[in-house]
Parts: structure tokens; sequence; C-alpha cells
């Protein structure tokens, strides 16, 4: 009997330390879990916060911004682009091509140059910019734009991932020059 209690009290000694093992393992498992979850929530604040931004920034900007993907498609673009074409939600022209909304301008030559400007930026990954005189809000009135084309190159690998456009009105600009 005394043999079989010494068995015993061996085998709950090497459970005992088994069972420590595992709480040590489950810890450190519950701690990594804990470091990678802290991880996440900082990463998704951070994400929200740029979200938040980029939202901002599209709703307040006075220029027309449009962000493009490397197919040429529309990814995002300002508040005051949409009302400039007559569109209410980006739902609406998300993901079509660029020279579809474009066509709405009403404006081959115009459409032509935008084109041939796209295509430039996006072979060559360099920023492009050009002036133009046009009447958007149709109403006989022209306005002067600086238009940017600026690339999205992917740091990695440096190849384009799309196009960001910026229309500036820079109207009351060349008036100011003029009177001067």
């Amino acid at each position: 009997m005394e043999e079989e209690i010494k068995k015993l009290k061996k085998e709950i000694r090497n459970l005992s330390r088994e069972l420590a093992q595992r709480n040590r393992a489950f810890s450190a498992m519950e701690n990594n879990f804990n470091i990678k979850m802290n991880v996440f929530r900082a990463l998704a604040a951070e994400n929200e916060k740029h979200q938040r931004c980029l939202t901002l920034m599209m709703k307040n900007t006075e220029d027309f911004i449009i962000i493009l993907d490397k197919d040429l498609n529309i990814s995002y673009c300002s508040d005051l682009f949409l009302e400039k074409i007559g569109v209410k939600f980006i739902n609406e022209i998300d993901g079509k091509d660029i020279f579809e909304v474009y066509k709405k301008l009403n404006n081959k030559e115009l459409l032509k140059l935008l084109k041939e400007n796209l295509y430039i930026v996006l072979n060559s990954n360099k920023t492009r910019r050009h002036d133009v005189l046009f009447d958007i809000d149709g109403n006989g009135e022209a306005h002067a734009f600086r238009i940017t084309n600026t690339p999205m190159a992917d740091e990695e690998t440096g190849k384009s991932t799309g196009i960001i456009i910026s229309w500036s009105d820079t109207t009351d600009i060349i008036n100011a020059k003029n009177e001067a």
C-alpha cells in the first residue's frame, strides 16, 4: 500500500508540474493574444483616424480631388467634384472609368488632353501639370484650372497603383495678376 501511495504522490507531483507548465504556456499565449489585440486595436484606431481625415478633406477642399486606381477607375473623390458633375453620391461613380465621368464635361478637346496626360503619368510614373480654361459650371463663364496628376507608386515595387488628380481653380490668381 505504501508503494502505491508513493507512486500516486509521484504521479501527482508530475501532474502538478505538467499543469504548472501548461498554465505558464496558457498564460504566455494569453499575453501574446492580448498584445496582438492591442496592436490590432491601435491599427484600427489609426485607420479610423486616417479615414476621418480623408473624409473631412474630401468634404471641405476647394479643389476637385479624384483618386483613381491603376486601371483609371474612380476610387474616391471630393464632394465638390461630385457637385460639379451633377452626382449626389460617390457610389454612383465609384469604380467607373474616369473617362466615362469626364464625358459629362461635354468638351472633346479637353477630354483628349485629360486622357493624354493621364496616360503619360501612368506610363512615366511622374507628376504632370497642365492649365486649362474651361466653363465647368456651364454658365458661359470660363474658369482657369491647374490640373495636377500625381502617380501613386507602391513603396516596395515602385509600380503605379493609381493617380491622384487635383483640379485647382486659379481664376482669382490670374485675375489678380492681370489687374496688377
